[in-house]
């Protein structure tokens, strides 16, 4: 699935290589998932992608709950990888539980 310019520099995706011990390295894209660092910036980080969506759901490149599901956890899968690429270390004290409860109750949480 190829992203669209404007979906890609929204969603981060806009990077530049990088030397970095030899290698090619990215640099860690600009993007406000970086700035989430509690609950709170969590539900606003979560509300912002609702009206992004909302708004410009023409430029998503995954539009139904059924493929962004599919998407998130190849995402979360490959994740390690993500992290490997930009040169960062793949966060161990992340909650994991906590997402995934998250998502199962919004499933019936009125």
């Amino acid at each position: 699935m190829a992203m669209t310019s404007s979906v890609r520099m929204r969603m981060g995706a806009r990077v530049t290589p990088v030397a970095r011990y030899g290698a090619a390295m990215m640099e860690l894209p600009v993007n406000p998932a970086n700035e989430v660092d509690s609950r709170e910036a969590l539900v606003a980080h979560i509300l912002d992608l609702r009206a992004d969506l909302l708004d410009r759901s023409d430029e998503w490149e995954i539009p139904t709950l059924e493929q962004y599901l599919e998407a998130l956890a190849a995402w979360i899968e490959s994740s390690p990888n993500w992290y490997r690429n930009f040169g960062q270390e793949m966060p161990i004290d992340d909650d994991w539980t906590f997402l995934a409860r998250a998502l199962s109750a919004a499933k019936v949480y009125v």
